[in-house]
């Protein structure tokens, strides 16, 4: 288990926030996440909030074609991927005339390489030293509205195609300050994240809840550890 400080958090979102903006990608666009949960979906996630990027979470599970269509019905510029499995899914279907918008292809394994696909610690390397350049990025990022979309989920696709739902800052943010209400939480209690972060009940009650909060987040190795996984962190909550 390896300790991730707010510090470090904070760090890791700016590099990858001035990074995405250095490809130009920024207010208004899309940003697909297919991976499995781990702490850079976290960094990820929020790094596309500070930029008023709308992201767009896709489960891994999720065959190529059905990952082809939400890439190309939300638009999406940029495209982070986890591993090699899910990168070789993606260049199985990546066409300009398929996907026309998508413009970046960025892995967070280091052995999830090929051809126009950038490495994360090359974004982030990237970014911290264009941060220079974007001295008001906390401030730019907190003149979002509540009406401004955040993240588009798509749904299972059981009634046909796939239908992105659009979720704005302030759909987000009301859910976070009820929630907090009813539940009690306190900095320091402790959490087990092993549902799919790409599913807006584990991002609201597993993700931006407990950040809000102050709860350390311990990350599943994966579904099937679960069970040793809360012997090992023992969960307060």
């Amino acid at each position: 288990w390896e300790d991730i400080s707010y510090t470090s958090l904070m760090d890791q979102v700016q590099a990858i926030a001035c990074g995405l903006r250095e490809l130009g990608v920024g207010p208004g666009q899309n940003v697909a996440l297919l991976s499995e949960n781990r702490p850079e979906w976290a960094f990820i996630d929020y790094a596309c909030l500070m930029n008023r990027c709308a992201d767009v979470p896709v489960y891994p599970t999720l065959p190529a074609g059905q990952v082809s269509y939400i890439l190309r019905d939300s638009g999406a510029t940029a495209l982070f991927v986890s591993s090699k499995a899910q990168l070789d899914k993606i260049l199985s279907i990546r066409n300009p005339d398929v996907l026309p918008a998508l413009r970046h292809i960025i892995a967070l394994d280091a052995d999830a390489t090929g051809p126009g696909v950038m490495p994360l610690g090359d974004l982030m390397k990237r970014g911290r030293e264009a941060a220079a350049k974007y001295p008001r990025w906390k401030d730019e990022a907190r003149e979002v509205r509540p009406d401004d979309l955040a993240t588009l989920i798509y749904t299972s696709g059981t009634t046909g195609d796939p239908k992105g739902v659009m979720l704005t800052h302030g759909n987000l943010c009301s859910n976070v300050v009820g929630s907090a209400t009813m539940i009690e939480l306190v900095d320091g209690d402790e959490a087990l994240s092993f549902l799919p972060l790409s599913h807006v009940f584990e991002r609201m009650a597993g993700h931006y809840l407990l950040y809000h909060k102050g709860v350390i987040i311990n990350y599943a190795q994966s579904i099937d550890t679960v069970s040793a996984d809360m012997l090992e962190r023992r969960p307060t909550v």
